[in-house]
């Protein structure tokens, strides 16, 4: 299994409690350390500036705060962070859209492990910063 015992963070971003509680099980399985939640774009955004995720799962479909607008600011906070989306299969064209504004991936609704597990590793590795993660 993957692992990340070297301190690297993942935050959620979703504004349903039960997804978040899906990937953070997930996560958590696969020994993931740092997880972060955030339950609105607005909250991403403030964790993203105090806590640095080198990682963000980022919902599509959020109230206040919409999750294309929500990876535009991310990506001017910092434009190394690797944000997946996290969609549905009636967002395609949304999806599309976060592509082109810089995600690097997107994982559907519902969560299946294997596949948010692989989504995840296909993007662990050497930050922007020079940081690695593992």
């Amino acid at each position: 299994m993957e692992k990340n015992q070297d301190g690297s963070k993942i935050l959620i971003c979703d504004h349903l409690l039960n997804e978040r509680n899906i990937l953070k099980g997930i996560l958590e399985k696969a020994n993931y350390k740092i997880i972060l939640e955030a339950k609105s774009g607005l909250e991403a955004l403030k964790s993203c500036e105090e806590n640095a995720p080198d990682m963000v799962l980022l919902d599509i479909e959020m109230p206040q705060m919409g999750g294309l607008e929500a990876l535009v600011r991310i990506k001017m906070i910092d434009k190394n962070i690797r944000v997946i989306m996290l969609s549905t299969l009636l967002q395609q064209e949304q999806v599309i859209d976060a592509l082109q504004a810089g995600a690097v991936d997107f994982i559907m609704k519902p969560f299946q492990a294997e596949h948010v597990l692989e989504t995840i590793a296909k993007y662990r590795g050497i930050k922007g910063n020079g940081k690695v993660w593992s």
